[in-house]
């Protein structure tokens, strides 16, 4: 069989579009890895990689890929019979500025509501200050709406059902400090600050011992030297231990299973 290509990414809603890290390797039926050295990237280069990319593929995005299901049905983007990839499709005809306003004034009158799968300390995607979720919000889903539409039957988005036997391209909302922490790490500290050499140093070991692999000195380097380009890595381990076993991570229960037809689902790894 075809190895499978695992990518990991730090999104960014960034004004100047210069904040993306995307990691990327292969594993093969034998369970090793071959890494590529990561790199930034635009989010239209992203959106043409997940497109051209070689399957079967996991991705792990650190994006929310839905809306709260309240906000999203009285705000019109969920209507009857409608769902998540609706939602999506939606957010990419919406303009930015317009989504942005549609938030705020939400927020302002009926408060911030998490989905049912934004667990604390994960933010809302309405949220708007330190860190204002709402660029990321908007340009995550709309890639996924163009996504769908221009490559329908490519892409799986668990726990969804696939809408097409030939999906052979996952895409999995991870979030890259949930994952620490379930690995027994604080998923603190690694950011900024005086500590935050030796905490990516921690980090990267304790990826190591996650992955059962050495990481190759060009990866190491390029976390060493920038955070984000190592929550990339992270959430790649992630993709790793999805494509290993997706039972490693919380899936909905029957009771939230309505939610996630609206809304999607932040997966959060189970601890060892």
């Amino acid at each position: 069989m075809a190895p499978t290509t695992l990518i990991g990414v730090d999104f960014s809603g960034a004004r100047d579009d210069n904040a993306t890290w995307i990691a990327v390797a292969a594993v093969g039926d034998d369970g090793s890895i071959e890494w590529q050295t990561p790199f930034s990237i635009r989010r239209a280069d992203l959106e043409q990689l997940l497109l051209t990319i070689d399957d079967p593929a996991v991705a792990a995005l650190d994006f929310p890929f839905g809306l709260p299901a309240g906000f999203a049905v009285t705000q019109g983007f969920i209507r009857w019979g409608e769902g998540l990839m609706d939602s999506c499709d939606r957010m990419s005809t919406t303009d930015q500025a317009e989504f942005e306003e549609v938030a705020r004034e939400y927020v302002a009158t009926r408060g911030e509501p998490r989905r049912a799968s934004d667990v604390s300390p994960a933010f809302s995607p309405l949220h708007g200050i330190n860190p204002n979720m709402r660029p990321m919000t908007h340009h995550g889903m709309a890639m996924l709406g163009r996504l769908l539409a221009r490559a329908r039957g490519r892409f799986r988005i668990p726990p969804l059902p696939a809408n097409s036997s030939r999906a052979q391209v996952t895409l999995v909302e991870l979030m890259p400090g949930q994952l620490l922490r379930a690995r027994g790490d604080s998923g603190t500290g690694y950011k900024n600050g005086e500590n935050a050499p030796r905490r990516r140093d921690e980090i990267l070991t304790l990826l190591e011992e996650w992955t059962g692999a050495s990481l190759p000195e060009g990866v190491r380097s390029a976390c060493r030297a920038n955070a984000d380009c190592l929550d990339a890595v992270i959430n790649l381990a992630g993709a790793l231990a999805w494509h290993r076993d997706p039972s490693a991570f919380v899936w909905p229960t029957p009771a939230q299973s309505g939610f996630v037809h609206d809304e999607g689902w932040l997966f959060t790894l189970r601890g060892p």
